[in-house]
């Protein structure tokens, strides 16, 4: 089966600080007014067998559709054309007000549910290289736009050290 959803998160220990576990409780009241806490995840596909892999963010005002073309566009740069591609579902909610309450968030410093998603998918797909047998030679590559970049940038506080190693980043 090449679908995965949050498997085997064990298997990565993260180094949570006790900064990052206040930053992620007090990203609750902005997750729930942005309406990101009420979204579903979006699975993560794995078909190419290889040991490259594109995740991208999207930002503020894209809808699913337009996050399914930012992805497709991104995977027909030369670079990232044999990743096996995925994407951070992250909706505009409420006439913007949602968005805003996002930004607001992440302006104060709290790691909210599109960061803890970012990291999930990264977490996913340095299980599939590990379940692939890539060693230490997979790349993660993550695009992200706008309002995305600064959920990427939340996102690496809680990304495991070894895992990290293994991130390129454009924002």
């Amino acid at each position: 089966d090449n679908i995965y959803i949050n498997r085997d998160m064990k298997s990565y220990a993260t180094e949570l600080s006790p900064l990052d576990i206040v930053r992620i409780l007090y990203s609750l009241p902005f997750d729930v007014l942005s309406g990101d806490f009420f979204r579903g995840k979006i699975e993560d596909h794995y078909d190419k067998q290889g040991c490259d892999f594109l995740l991208t963010v999207t930002g503020m005002h894209t809808d699913y559709d337009g996050n399914v073309r930012f992805n497709e566009k991104v995977t027909e740069i030369d670079k990232f054309r044999n990743a096996d591609s995925n994407f951070v579902y992250n909706p505009t909610h409420g006439f913007i007000l949602g968005d805003i309450m996002e930004a607001i968030g992440n302006e104060v410093g709290s790691i909210d549910t599109i960061a803890r998603r970012v990291r999930d998918k990264i977490i996913n797909a340095a299980n599939v290289a590990q379940d692939r047998h890539c060693g230490g030679c997979y790349h993660i590559y993550v695009v992200a736009h706008s309002q995305g970049t600064m959920a990427m940038k939340r996102a690496l506080s809680i990304i495991p050290t070894n895992v990290k190693k293994h991130i390129e980043f454009w924002g």
